[in-house]
């Protein structure tokens, strides 16, 4: 049974692996929103996992930062 980090690991990433390359601006803002709220529900787990709570921290800024950093209207319609 995964445990309550590992769920949203799980859901994060598939949120952002779908939102991004479909190009679809409420995918990737609500993936975006999900991964911020993420990262500071992980701050609650760092007293009890504290290796595991960073470890997911630090997934969910780099998946913030890949999804603001490309995520814009000029960036998709070059593509």
């Amino acid at each position: 049974m995964p445990t309550t980090s590992q769920r949203t690991l799980l859901f994060t990433s598939q949120l952002t692996l779908e939102g991004a390359p479909r190009r679809s601006l409420w995918r990737r803002w609500f993936a975006v929103a999900v991964l911020g709220l993420s990262a500071i529900d992980q701050m609650f787990f760092i007293p009890a996992y504290p290796f595991w709570s960073l470890i997911i921290i630090a997934a969910d800024i780099v998946a913030l930062y890949a999804l603001c950093a490309y995520g814009s209207r000029a960036n998709l319609e070059a593509a």
